[in-house]
């Protein structure tokens, strides 16, 4: 569908054509105070570098510059394109404030970002255009489009960008500020390998990594330590995830950090699988990596095989924390309670483990089934998702969607998580921690730093602090810490103030949740006021299964023989499964694995593959011959390429906008 837009929203006005791409607000004002920025938004710079330049294009990131509200001074009073770019789902219930202030003013409204997805319906009733998976592509496409008069309401990218094509972010206004945040942020890869049932990486960013060029990552640091950052978080979700990237990666990164004056700091995301790997952990110790987050998720093994975290049950978790540890790279362990798994001994469990393994900053979490997710569709399917019915005005720390199978109520889960983050932030276990990890070093990291953090200098660092509100007895335990890392080992002192910062930072600055709150949720809990998660449950399981293991080799091979236009294979087979799924209705929800296995499906496939290629290249019916497809050939490293996942969750999106489409004429 596309919208026919006045001719004065194309022309080029006598200030030429301005773009406003917004990152909307993490969190609400009241949690914005007494804290600096985390990131500097690396999404909405790379579109600003996407953007060509006949545009004049400003970014506001409501992080740093803070709420858009009416009376709001902007770089510019008039906008003729805004975009919303928006991380988390929470985020994406800000958009319809952003579209109405801006719609009133003449402007033609874009949202994009992971925050969209699941609430395409409602965000296309205030947007003028809606942008599903990555940009590279689109955006591009949809500016031509704008420039004609016709911009589509939708812009879907379904096979993934080459990240040779993403261009090196354009800061704009933001540049001249970048010390304003905590880091700069890079990526230099998306995708993860692995396939944890409650995360839905693998769909946003598929499951095979795509890398930068090395020397574009090379290219981004050297930028951002030039416009003033001194240190950088590489936004992978897997920063380890192709090995022999990382290394080649890092090799390069040592001597361009070792280069400046004073060298970056950088942490990332990383598992655990870097504790089997000697030379990846020497690499980023002496490139200055102060720590990486961790999914640790948790300490009991059954629950870790319950929701597929394979890369966890190699060895003992604890030894292997301490092995990544023992390198002065520091962790910020996540954590996760609610497994089928997990028993009434859960929480001890935690919390001595990460006191053993001397983890210098961890939270926990409840387990959340994202829509979308293998988990999500285990819990519909098992008419296991409820909820409180005033759950999106309650505070995300206490939202609970999953009927627990485990033995643990849902309140005994609220209370619990609430124990262990008070637990890891008491200042007493936070520095036995800290001192547990320095004595453990093995290797110390390579880096010399000619404005390395001093005895004097971490402690005046700790005290600015003002927020924090230590007591004197806290101060002196932090202090004398802070002596003892110093004497043991110098190297370490920023590294761990840094640590002690990371872990205090949220739990004492950020307010999740009211006394009051907390209270109310717990008691509709405990009185078991919940409603049911009906959501129709779209991609059974086993078409999931069948579509991985067989069907889309089945489809990939006929559309790749008789498109000749490659890159549309994508779209087509996502066209092909939704029109399948559809005739086959409500009769797919009952269907096991191998009731989709059966030849005559085979056959309908083949047969809305070739009725698709015949609409998409224009041929007669009549006249068109397919060249008969051999499997064996076409699907070479078909699974590598991640394109199964991409069309999967394609295919899942459009089902639902249908499903709602429907349910609105209903």
């Amino acid at each position: 569908m596309t919208i026919e837009l006045p001719a004065r929203m194309t022309e080029a006005a006598p200030h030429g054509r301005r773009i406003l791409l917004i990152q909307a607000v993490d969190y609400d004002e009241r949690m914005l105070s007494g804290i600096e920025p985390q990131l500097a938004p690396v999404s909405v710079a790379t579109v600003a570098a996407l953007t060509p330049p006949d545009f004049c294009v400003d970014i506001w990131d409501e992080n740093l510059d803070g709420p858009i509200n009416s009376s709001t001074a902007l770089p510019s009073e008039h906008y003729d394109i805004v975009g919303i770019s928006t991380l988390f789902e929470r985020v994406g219930r800000r958009v319809p404030k952003l579209a109405a202030l801006f719609k009133e003013r003449g402007a033609y409204i874009c949202a994009g970002g992971p925050g969209v997805s699941n609430q395409v319906q409602a965000l296309n009733k205030c947007v003028d255009s809606l942008f599903l998976n990555e940009a590279e592509y689109t955006w591009p496409a949809f500016l031509r489009d704008w420039i004609a008069g016709c911009p589509k309401r939708e812009y879907v990218q379904v096979a993934k960008p080459d990240l040779a094509h993403s261009p090196a972010p354009n800061w704009g206004r933001l540049g001249a500020r970048i010390s304003s945040y905590r880091s700069g942020s890079v990526q230099t890869t998306r995708g993860c390998p692995f396939d944890c049932e409650f995360c839905d990486v693998i769909y946003l960013y598929g499951r095979a990594q795509r890398h930068k060029p090395i020397e574009n990552v090379l290219t981004e640091v050297r930028n951002l330590e030039r416009l003033g950052a001194r240190r950088i978080m590489f936004t992978d979700d897997e920063f380890v995830g192709d090995p022999r990237y990382a290394k080649a990666l890092l090799a390069q990164l040592i001597p361009v950090n070792n280069s400046f004056y004073s060298p970056l700091a950088f942490h990332t995301q990383f598992t655990m699988t870097l504790s089997q790997r000697d030379e990846l952990l020497e690499l980023l110790a002496d490139a200055n990596f102060w720590y990486g987050v961790v999914g640790i998720e948790s300490f009991n093994k059954p629950s870790l095989l319950e929701t597929h975290k394979i890369q966890n049950m190699n060895g003992d978790i604890v030894e292997n924390l301490q092995k990544i540890l023992s390198y002065g790279i520091g962790i910020n362990g996540s954590l996760i309670v609610g497994f089928d798994n997990d028993g009434h001994d859960i929480f001890d469990r935690i919390f001595r483990g990460v006191q053993d393994a001397c983890v210098p900053s961890a939270s926990v979490s409840i387990l959340r089934a994202t829509y979308g997710t293998k988990l999500w569709t285990r819990m519909r399917e098992s008419n296991r998702l409820w909820k409180l019915p005033n759950q999106e005005h309650i505070a995300e720390a206490l939202q609970v969607d999953i009927l627990p199978a485990g033995g643990l109520s849902r309140s005994q889960l609220i209370e619990g998580r609430i124990y262990l983050n008070n637990a890891f932030a008491d200042i007493n276990n936070l520095c036995q921690r800290l001192r547990g990890w320095v004595s453990m070093i093995r290797r110390l990291p390579n880096v010399h730093d000619r404005r390395s953090l001093s005895l004097d200098g971490s402690i005046r660092l700790i005290r600015s602090y003002k927020a924090f509100a230590f007591t004197p007895t806290e101060l002196r335990a932090i202090e004398d810490t802070l002596a003892f890392t110093n004497s043991v080992a110098p190297v370490m002192i920023g590294r761990v103030a840094d640590s002690i910062l990371n872990q205090l930072r949220w739990h004492r600055l950020r307010t999740f949740h009211g006394k009051e709150q907390l209270e109310a949720v717990l008691a509709a809990e405990r009185a078991g006021k919940l409603v049911p998660d009906v959501t129709p449950v779209l991609l059974p399981a086993s078409f999931s299964r069948a579509f991985r293991h067989h069907l889309f080799r089945v489809v990939y091979a006929r559309l790749v023989r008789n498109l000749a236009d490659v890159e549309s294979v994508a779209n087509a087979a996502s066209e092909v499964f939704v029109d399948f799924l559809v005739r086959i209705g409500d009769e797919s929800a009952s269907m096991e694995e191998n009731d989709f296995l059966q030849p005559r499906h085979d056959a309908f496939l083949r047969l809305l593959c070739d009725r698709t290629v015949v609409r998409m290249t224009g041929q007669a019916p009549e006249g068109y011959s397919p060249i008969e497809d051999s499997a064996e050939s076409a699907v070479v490293r078909l699974k590598k390429s991640g394109l199964p996942d991409a069309v999967l969750k394609d295919i899942g999106d459009r089902l639902r906008r249908i499903n709602e489409q429907n349910m609105q004429v209903a």
